[in-house]
């Protein structure tokens, strides 16, 4: 073998061990500069030209990461709106805040996510959603901040989708998609007046299409492409509303739960500090808490022979799991 030979051979062995290294390079100083980038919370914490400060609207305020959102919103500076469908846990928590933070101010907001139907757009069922009231009711105040942490799966949670209700389908798309969205189209025309504002909706891993959540994990899976697509919205119109959706894993203290945290399963407060801190990051879909987006990425990588069973096969115990405590 030549020398010109050997050097080509030596050149491409280089090139097979270093491509690989080349590649991953930028990926991990995009992971670094994402989780290490200070939030930009802070530029909505503004007064209006009247003087009037920021305020916060959090749903699902009243257990787990909505109450938490709401403490560190606080923590922060802003006055909070906290919503709920039960008027005694809503102020319990009002309560609680306004003894933790005595300088702030605090809303409660009444209403049921679930609750949504055509005949609310037409009649005065009360049984509805009244966005409009709910418009009415913010009219007054500075609102800069929309956290749409409500949602969750409806009992049962782990469920194939032929033996789910037409009734807890619908549940489920109104909690975590519809409500959402549409409360976001009626306060868009606010946030914009009062903007730069910042519109969070809470997302999940398992939008990657885990089995037996079908109804849920598409619903979650909504919210991505609707930040996708208002991110460009705002841009067209030069507004500035930043919309996120931001990816959530397994958190503790939440209404589902109740375990001890982890390092792959933080505490509620934890996981809202991390979505906070997404505030500016630049990009409308991203994974909050940086271990699950270590997690993610395993899974992302592993082969689709050992990825497929293994989701299978967890999802089915946790479907037996919930089976047995019921």
């Amino acid at each position: 073998m030549t020398v010109s030979n050997n050097l080509a051979v030596g050149l491409f062995f280089i090139g097979l061990v270093s491509a690989p290294v080349l590649c991953f390079l930028p990926k991990l100083a995009q992971f670094v500069w994402l989780y290490s980038k200070p939030s930009q919370l802070r530029r909505y914490l503004h007064a209006d030209k009247e003087g009037k400060p920021a305020w916060a609207l959090v749903t699902g305020a009243t257990d787990g990461m909505g109450e938490q959102f709401a403490h560190e919103l606080s923590r922060q500076g802003f006055n909070v709106v906290l919503h709920g469908r039960n008027p005694a846990k809503l102020a319990r928590v009002q309560s609680e805040l306004t003894s933790a933070f005595p300088e702030r101010a605090f809303r409660t907001l009444v209403a049921d996510c679930t609750a949504i139907s055509c005949h609310s757009c037409s009649t005065k069922d009360t049984h509805n959603v009244d966005f409009d009231a709910i418009v009415s009711a913010l009219a007054d105040i500075n609102l800069t901040v929309l956290i749409n942490n409500a949602g969750g799966g409806i009992s049962p949670v782990y469920q194939y989708l032929h033996d789910s209700s037409t009734e807890k389908i619908l549940e489920t798309t109104n909690l975590n998609a519809l409500f959402p969205l549409l409360l976001q189209a009626k306060l868009l025309p606010q946030l914009i007046q009062n903007s730069p504002a910042l519109v969070i909706n809470m997302g999940s891993i398992v939008d990657v299409g885990l089995p037996v959540v079908a109804t849920y994990a598409a619903s979650k899976r909504f919210l991505n492409c609707m930040a996708e697509s208002l991110t460009r919205e705002m841009a067209m119109v030069g507004r500035d509303v930043e919309v996120l959706a931001i990816r959530a894993g397994g958190t503790s203290g939440t209404s589902s739960n109740r375990e001890k945290a982890t390092f792959f399963e933080p505490e509620a407060r934890t996981m809202a500090r991390a979505a906070l801190a997404r505030a500016g990051c630049g990009q409308p879909v991203v994974i909050g808490y940086w271990p699950h987006a270590i997690q993610a990425a395993v899974l992302q990588a592993l082969p689709s022979f050992v990825l497929e069973p293994a989701v299978r096969n967890l999802s089915r115990a946790r479907m037996e799991q919930e089976l047995a405590m019921q």
